[in-house]
């Protein structure tokens, strides 16, 4: 380092590098979308009143959501758990509790209930917020990366 590097300058880099990161970390274009779309097809799965669609669904589900994890491996270089100890979390639990929760409220509502149609209504609520729950973790935790100390 020379005598003109000042802190401030250190400063500056080190917040380069934040942002860096930052943009670097951010999702694979539509990487939320399609994990909604999945958790969509699984919530609406009951319609069809079959058990052997649900456990096609149910498999395909995990094996999109593995695809998804090595798309974004790939992408990125790196793998960042939704749930680790970040502010962040909020939306990527909450978005699990959605797919989760509207699954089991779908079969429940199909097959207990007979309300034939539920869970292609939870679905449709389900995508959309799930894909804007998504974008809300992206931009959360790339503010956390900006301004960590």
């Amino acid at each position: 380092m020379g005598d003109d590097f000042s802190p401030a300058d250190a400063l500056a880099a080190v917040q380069a590098q934040r942002d860096k990161l930052a943009e670097d970390a951010a999702s694979p274009r539509g990487y939320h979308l399609i994990l909604a779309l999945a958790a969509g097809v699984l919530i609406a799965s009951p319609f069809w009143d079959s058990l052997w669609v649900v456990a096609v669904v149910y498999v395909a589900f995990f094996l999109i959501l593995w695809g998804l994890v090595t798309w974004y491996k790939r992408a990125k270089g790196m793998w960042i758990n939704g749930l680790d100890q970040r502010p962040a979390r909020v939306y990527s639990a909450t978005a699990g509790a959605i797919g989760g929760g509207g699954f089991a409220a779908s079969l429940v509502a199909e097959w207990f209930l007979h309300l034939h149609g539920a869970s292609l209504v939870l679905a449709v609520i389900a995508v959309p917020t799930m894909t804007w729950l998504g974008y809300r973790w992206d931009a959360a935790y790339e503010q956390e990366l900006r301004e960590s100390a």
